[in-house]
């Protein structure tokens, strides 16, 4: 077991060194950590995830979304951004890059309300300089271990046949994605029979 990066609020360990999450994420373009927080860190996000403090997000690009994101207000998001905003963090994705420098990190806590939510496939390239998007799950074990749907898919805008679905169903489980707004695009299937599904969505970039 390989630990990357580690501190007070972070301990992302893989099975697999730097040189292959790399390559992982150049071929599949992505790579799953199972967990990239200390416990306490995932707790502290766990317990604001649960907050009451949302609202709807409305899509300026996707006016005909069906259904409403909810994300976490301002000023509590702003707590979550502030922790991820890590040199040392920085450094570790940078290597996992070709020849990108990270240097900023944005985020928002959201949740799917329930089925009729959909978000149709689209790129992450609406903020310019965004490289590499995460997720973290932040469900709970009945949601984990019950629930259908809420998957993550990413394909070739060009070759739809080039598909692929991770099922994100570990709380703490983090997927990491490449933002190449020209040759990619992803979505999450709606969650199934009234749940919700809650996770931390990020954008690492440069300045």
């Amino acid at each position: 077991m390989y630990t990357h990066f580690e501190d007070k609020h972070f301990s992302i360990q893989s099975l697999d060194s730097v040189q292959v999450i790399k390559e992982t994420i150049e071929r599949d373009w992505f790579y799953v950590f199972p967990q990239i927080f200390q416990p306490e860190t995932l707790k502290f996000l766990k317990d604001v995830s649960e907050s009451e403090n949302y609202h709807e997000f409305d899509y300026p690009e996707a006016p005909d979304i069906q259904g409403r994101e909810k994300i976490l207000n301002k000023k509590h998001a702003i707590k979550v951004s502030l922790l991820m905003k890590n040199p040392g963090l920085y450094a570790f994705i940078s290597k996992l890059l070709p020849d990108e420098e990270i240097s900023n990190f944005n985020c928002r806590i959201f949740k799917l309300p329930d089925q009729n939510y959909l978000l149709d496939w689209h790129d992450d390239g609406r903020i310019k300089n965004r490289k590499l998007s995460i997720s973290v799950n932040l469900c709970d074990d009945k949601y984990n271990s019950e629930v259908e749907g809420g998957e993550f898919l990413i394909r070739e805008k060009t070759n739809h046949s080039s598909e692929k679905k991770i099922r994100n169903n570990v709380l703490g489980q983090a997927v990491v994605f490449r933002v190449l707004p020209d040759k990619l695009e992803h979505r999450v299937n709606p969650p199934v029979n009234g749940t919700v599904r809650t996770h931390l969505a990020g954008w690492f970039s440069e300045e």
